[in-house]
């Protein structure tokens, strides 16, 4: 899932150097849901932000503009990609019947995988995430036998070129509907401002074609199996070493280092 924004004027021009004050960072009283895209608004002059009234910030999901989409059978894995060239994103799943915001399980960070040791408090671990996931605790916590322990989280913080990979469950609430939000992200004092909106709009099936949904999935630790002889796939390791024309066997590395 690409995640990408552009900044358009009045008269239809692209905005190549964005401006972070081009909207309101939330819906003023009254005003209606921004979906997909919200309003520029005539800026602060003090600030360097021109007159964008009449023009448009669009948010999109895969170049769609809130796209419609249904998350079925078991649950589907998500691969987010911050492709913005400056904006950062703060994204949950709000159930449209309660607004709350629905767990999903984290996988991954800029291709690294998320576990954690079995009967971790993972609900305790913000610190270590630097802010970047709001972690609870998941739903069936306690009763796995992986090897490891899976993270769940409410909000992804997503700056420019960042990637993530979550689970999210067929039917992680009652309700059937959900959207995807983005709240507005301010980075400091002196930083910037990112407004917030509805991304897109989901659609749980509430089952699989194999039973119900599951809640998580194993990650399973690679580390130790990458030193092993027979390696990841089951095959015999090799290794390529700097002045050798052929690769040797990973269990003779030290002999050849």
């Amino acid at each position: 899932m690409l995640l990408k924004d552009i900044e358009v004027t009045r008269n239809n021009s692209v905005v190549t150097q964005e401006d972070t004050f081009f909207c309101d960072p939330d819906p003023g009283p009254g005003q209606p849901a921004r979906k997909g895209w919200c309003p520029g608004i005539k800026g602060d002059p003090q600030q360097g932000s021109p007159d964008q009234t009449g023009g448009k910030w669009i948010f999109t999901v895969n170049g769609q503009v809130y796209p419609s989409m249904d998350v079925r059978g078991e649950g589907e894995i998500w691969r987010l990609l911050n492709a913005s060239g400056s904006r950062g994103y703060s994204l949950s799943l709000r159930d449209d019947e309660t607004g709350t915001l629905l767990p999903f399980q984290l996988l991954s960070i800029d291709g690294i995988a998320i576990d954690a040791a079995p009967g971790t408090n993972v609900a305790a671990l913000a610190e270590r995430f630097g802010g970047r996931i709001h972690p609870v605790a998941c739903a069936g916590s306690g009763r796995s036998k992986h090897e490891t322990e899976p993270v769940c989280a409410t909000t992804l913080r997503m700056m420019p070129s960042s990637r993530m990979e979550i689970w999210v469950p067929s039917r992680p609430s009652r309700s059937r509907e959900a959207t995807l939000i983005t709240d507005s992200l301010i980075t400091g004092p002196d930083g910037d401002a990112w407004p917030s909106a509805e991304l897109a709009h989901l659609s749980f099936a509430g089952h699989g074609p194999r039973g119900p949904e599951r809640d998580t999935l194993e990650v399973k630790r690679l580390g130790p199996d990458i030193l092993k002889p027979t390696g990841v796939l089951g095959n015999a390791a090799r290794i390529s070493v700097p002045g050798m024309l052929d690769s040797v066997p990973f269990e003779n590395r030290q002999e050849n280092a």
